[in-house]
């Protein structure tokens, strides 16, 4: 009885250890792509959600050319067509975050380099924490580092951007990003997100509940 019950806190001891070998084993390439992997669904998400809205067309109110009959018919047909135009956007980007959580259902672009980072951007915040190291450099990224992602990643040379495939593909959005500061007990992350316009600093930790990195809070800049 002794002996089963040894034999079984020793196996038990073996799978302990086994499993914390293999996270050690993780490069920090390997990290960062499952960070980048568990939580870009959602900022994917908040890209879509936080799109703005096109202004509407200027409101013509007079004109030496035409009368103001046709001026009010013409403004009518551009308010309708603004309209129209909006809720099909507005549909697209709805149908869009619905298919996220859905296995490989939607595409999304990320540039191919990953921006270097400091420690710095988190130093006297209340999500600062001790990274594993204090600045990281650009590196690429392939779409192979994003095979575990629920999103079909494409990455996008950083040329293309305007240009060539993403220019003729209105449905396919791309974003750039930071490389992932990560701290020594793999509990929390960080990372920043650019896209036209904007700056996003994403704070990250990892939930043993769900088994995976979720996000903490995301702040646009």
């Amino acid at each position: 009885m002794r002996k089963g019950t040894f034999i079984l806190i020793l196996s038990l001891f073996f799978i302990n250890c086994k499993e914390k070998t293999k996270s050690i084993d993780k490069t920090y390439e390997q990290l960062e792509a499952e960070v980048l992997c568990d939580v870009l669904p959602n900022i994917i998400k908040d890209y879509y959600k936080k799109q703005p809205v096109f202004l509407p067309p200027p409101y013509e109110t007079h004109s030496k050319i035409i009368s103001k009959k046709e001026l009010d018919s013409i403004n009518t047909v551009n308010a309708k067509e603004w309209l129209r135009t909006n809720n099909e956007i507005q549909k697209y980007r709805s149908n869009f975050i619905k298919l996220i959580p859905q296995h490989k259902k939607v595409t999304f672009g990320i540039v191919d380099s990953l921006w270097e980072i400091s420690s710095d951007e988190i130093k006297g915040t209340e999500n600062y924490f001790f990274s594993l190291y204090d600045s990281l450099g650009t590196r690429a990224v392939y779409n192979r580092d994003f095979l575990n992602c629920s999103v079909n990643i494409k990455t996008i040379p950083v040329d293309s951007i305007f240009e060539g495939e993403v220019r003729n593909n209105n449905g396919l959005a791309v974003i750039s990003l930071s490389r992932v500061l990560i701290d020594k007990p793999q509990e929390n992350a960080y990372l920043e997100v650019f896209d036209y316009f904007n700056r996003k600093k994403v704070s990250c930790f990892y939930s043993n509940k769900k088994k995976k990195w979720v996000i903490k809070e995301i702040i646009k800049e």
